[in-house]
């Protein structure tokens, strides 16, 4: 067996993908907050429809097509285990939820790091979250011992 075998494998492995993580992503990007229960299922799947038809009518390739459509049915059926599985509550406890849905900055400046992993958006790309008051400073840490240099 050549590299060709390895071709469409490979393509449908990504387009597997593809129709996962867009069904996730599309319907959390749509729905937001009320991206839960069947509700939430239904947006998975529309989502998957979606990029179901594009690669289908608009790419003309049935493979990549099929590969989104299973990457759909992957998801949900993942969805449905983290929701209604002790399985999920399991991988959620050692750090592997859900990824957080917000813009890719570069580079990634934390808005308060030992709080949240909220990120800076830069002016223009949304509305921004409130930074905290900035750290006084060297001239701050005399305040806690009366006023009065250490040196």
């Amino acid at each position: 067996m050549g590299l060709g075998g390895i071709g469409p494998l490979v393509t449908n492995a990504v387009f597997v993908i593809v129709g996962a993580l867009g069904s996730k992503l599309g319907a959390q990007a749509v729905l937001g907050s009320n991206n839960t229960g069947l509700v939430g299922y239904a947006g998975n799947a529309a989502a998957g429809g979606i990029l179901w038809f594009l690669a289908e009518k608009v790419m003309k390739n049935r493979a990549a097509a099929s590969g989104v459509l299973a990457g759909t049915a992957v998801q949900i059926v993942l969805r449905l285990i983290n929701d209604y599985t002790p399985f999920g509550s399991y991988v959620a406890n050692l750090g592997m939820g859900d990824y957080q849905m917000q813009s890719f900055v570069t580079p990634q400046v934390l808005v308060d790091p030992l709080r949240n992993a909220d990120i800076s958006i830069p002016p223009g790309w949304a509305p921004q979250i409130a930074a905290p008051a900035p750290a006084k400073g060297v001239a701050g840490l005399y305040s806690g011992f009366g006023g009065r240099r250490l040196y």
